[in-house]
Formats: C-alpha cells, structure tokens, sequence
C-alpha cells in the first residue's frame, strides 16, 4: 500500500517533511498514471490496428473471392455470347441458302407457269375472236373473263420474274415512251 502512494517505510519514519512526502506521491501517481494510460493507450492503438488490419485482410479476400466470381460469370457470359454467335452465324447461312433456293424456285415456277398461261390467254382471245358470232353472250363474257384473269396472272408471273432479276442484279430497263391514260385504264380493268 504505501509503494503505491509512492512512500515507504523509510520515508514515514524518517523526518522528512509531509510536503516532501506528498510531492514524492505525486508525481510517482502521475507518473504511474502516465504510463498506465500510455500502456493502456498503445495496447488499446495496437489492437486497433490489429483489428483494422484484420478488418482489411478479411476486406481484400471477400473482394478477391467477388473478382473470382466476376471473372468465372464473364467468362461463362463469353462463351454463352459465343454459343450464340456461332448459332446465328449457322442459321444466317442456312437463311441465305433457303432464300437463294426460293428464288430458284420462284423463278423455275414462274417459267412453268407462263408457257400454258399464255396458252391460255392465246386461247381465249383466239375463241373470242373466231367464234363471235357463233357462241352466246354468257360463253364470251366466260372467255373474256379467263383472257382478263389470264393477263393478269402473266403480270404477277412477269412481276415474280422481274424480282428474281432483281435479287440477281440482272435487271435491265427499257427506257420507253408510254401513255399513262392507257397503263391507267389496264390497271383499274386488272384490279376490278
């Protein structure tokens, strides 16, 4: 007890005066109070720094296992956006070469079609022409009918044609003078 007010023994029973032994305590308190706090300030500052540190380590692993998750999805995006690339590029291909064999048979089809139509149209103008007189009304509006239905179908077949010529980039014009009262007139007689 007496070392921590900074006396001993010695000091009591000596003479020395109570002003000297009060001073003495005083500063041994204050210096022991320094030195506590210091001690206790540095363990305290340490283990903050401990704790901080440790707070950091921990901070940097939970941001390195994030990057490694980043890094494994990207990477897993990549080679889905791959996939998916080289799935479009086969279907582009597959699409180019149905449209090239459309256009083959669309253009085949429409050659088909346009011999026995013009047979046809050939046809029903020949009757109307040369059977007149001979066939009654009904029979001749048939056959203009068929004549009308006929021409119509050569210009879509014709129309089917030109396309074809167009996708190839084989179309040549024929630059002409036309009456526009006459392609008028064909056009309104084709779409009645």
């Amino acid at each position: 007890v007496f070392l921590i007010w900074g006396l001993d023994y010695d000091a009591l029973t000596s003479n020395t005066s109570f002003e000297n032994i009060y001073t003495g305590s005083f500063v041994f308190i204050t210096v022991w109070v320094i030195g506590t706090l210091g001690t206790f300030s540095l363990y305290h500052v340490n283990s903050l720094q401990i704790s901080i540190f440790k707070s950091l380590k921990k901070t940097e692993l939970e941001l390195k296992e994030r990057n490694e998750e980043i890094k494994s999805f990207s990477d897993k995006l990549q080679e889905k956006v791959n996939e998916k690339t080289q799935e479009l590029k086969e279907k582009n291909i597959a699409l180019q070469e149905l449209d090239k064999r459309k256009d083959a048979f669309l253009a085949n089809t429409s050659h088909e079609l346009r011999t026995p139509l013009n047979a046809i149209i050939g046809f029903a103008q020949f009757m109307i022409q040369e059977l007149k007189s001979s066939l009654p009304k009904t029979h001749l509006e048939n056959l203009s009918l068929i004549e009308k239905n006929g021409i119509r179908l050569n210009f879509l077949v014709n129309d089917i044609l030109d396309f074809s010529k167009l996708q190839k980039q084989s179309f040549e014009l024929q630059l002409e003078a036309i009456d526009v009262q006459e392609v008028v007139d064909n056009v309104l007689n084709l779409s009645q």
